[in-house]
């Protein structure tokens, strides 16, 4: 995983994304990159998973600048400088472990998610119920 960023053809949110090229004695032999539109990613994920009104998802990085999101709008979101204190708390706890499950309320409801961080990519995934 790269950078999250505002393509400059588009002004869409998108992830730059790379993995290794290997030969048969799985030595590195390229890079295969690509730009992946976040927006789009986020609304295959949101179906495939079936999530639906009660249920949010969403994914982001080590400062806490969410990429997947559940919701579009939400792409680029910075929890912990949204001046919400219960909000960034909740990040805050998110960020300091591996995993774990976080109680907090955003936009007027309460929420409770799981959460994961990914040893592949480094950045945590969340999966949770709206009250």
């Amino acid at each position: 995983m790269g950078d999250l960023l505002l393509s400059t053809a588009t002004g869409k949110p998108m992830a730059i994304v790379a993995v290794p090229v290997v030969d048969a004695d799985q030595a590195v032999v390229g890079v295969l990159g690509a730009s992946v539109y976040l927006e789009e990613l986020s609304e295959t994920i949101r179906q495939q998973m079936a999530v639906h009104e009660g249920l949010i998802f969403y994914s982001f990085d080590d400062e806490g600048l969410l990429g997947l999101v559940w919701h579009p709008p939400l792409i680029f979101f910075e929890p912990r400088k949204s001046g919400d204190e219960g909000l960034a708390r909740a990040f805050d706890e998110m960020l300091s472990k591996d995993q774990g499950v976080v109680a907090y309320s955003f936009e007027g409801r309460d929420r409770i998610v799981a959460y994961r961080r990914s040893p592949l990519t480094g950045w945590w995934y969340a999966f949770g119920v709206v009250r």
